[in-house]
C-alpha cells in the first residue's frame, strides 16, 4: 500500500495526484487495476468511495465483476481525513452550500451532492488533489465555489491516455473492450479531446459517446 504522507511529499517531482470517485474507478480499475495502490499512478480514493463501490446493489447489478478487485481499493487513511483541520473547514463549507440552496451558475438547478461527495470534494481540496468523477455537480461547485483551492478535473479517458503515454499501460484490445464496455453502462460521455488523443496513442477510435 503506498504511504500517503510520502505521496504528498512528492508533489514537487510532477506527479498528478488524483481522487477518484466511484464511477471514475469503475471505469477504469479493470485497465488499471494497480491505480489505487502503486504510486506511480498518483491515485487516492476514500473510505466512502471504497464502501459504496462494494456494498451498493446498483454497483453489484451493474459490475458484477468488481468484488475481484476488492483488495485493490485502498484509501486515504481515515485518520489522515477525519484529523484534518482542512477537510473538517472544507466539508463545513460545503454543508452549509447545500443547506442554503446554492445555485449551480452552470445549469440554473440546486447542487445536488451527497454527503460521500461532499466529504469528497472536502478532501480533494484540502490535500491538493485533482478530481476524476462523472458528476457534473462535483466539479461545478469546487470551481465556482471554490476555485483558488480547486487544481481541476481528469476524466477517466485523459487517465488512461496519460498513463499510456508515461508508458504505465500496455495496450491492447482486451483493455479496448473495457473502454468499449463504457457504453453499455452507460457512463458518463468523455471529453473530445480525450478521444482524439486516445485515437492518435492507440490508433483505435473511441468506441462511445
Amino acid at each position: 500500500m503506498p504511504c500517503f504522507c510520502t505521496a504528498l511529499a512528492r508533489e514537487k517531482s510532477g506527479l498528478m495526484k488524483i481522487l477518484c470517485d466511484t464511477c471514475s474507478i469503475l471505469m477504469v480499475i479493470r485497465i488499471a487495476p494497480d491505480m489505487l495502490t502503486d504510486e506511480k499512478y498518483g491515485c487516492f480514493t476514500i473510505q466512502e468511495v471504497r464502501e459504496e463501490i462494494i456494498r451498493q446493489q446498483k454497483f453489484k447489478d451493474k459490475y458484477t465483476w468488481r468484488h475481484g478487485f476488492k483488495d485493490k481499493i485502498r484509501c486515504i487513511p481515515n485518520s489522515e481525513i477525519i484529523n484534518n483541520d482542512f477537510v473538517n473547514q472544507h466539508l463545513d463549507v460545503a454543508n452549509l452550500l447545500i443547506e442554503n440552496n446554492t445555485i449551480n451558475k452552470k445549469t440554473g438547478r440546486l447542487f445536488d451532492l451527497s454527503p460521500v461527495d461532499r466529504r469528497f470534494i472536502a478532501c480533494a481540496l484540502s490535500f491538493g488533489h485533482r478530481v476524476s468523477t462523472g458528476d457534473n455537480d462535483i466539479k461545478d461547485i469546487a470551481s465556482q465555489e471554490f476555485s483558488k483551492a480547486f487544481k481541476g478535473s481528469i476524466s477517466p479517458l485523459g487517465m488512461i491516455n496519460m498513463w499510456i503515454r508515461k508508458g504505465l499501460i500496455d495496450w491492447s484490445d482486451e483493455l479496448h473492450g473495457y473502454v468499449a464496455d463504457w457504453n453499455r453502462t452507460e457512463e458518463a460521455p468523455q471529453p473530445r479531446r480525450q478521444k482524439i488523443e486516445y485515437k492518435k496513442l492507440t490508433g483505435l477510435k473511441y468506441p462511445g459517446s
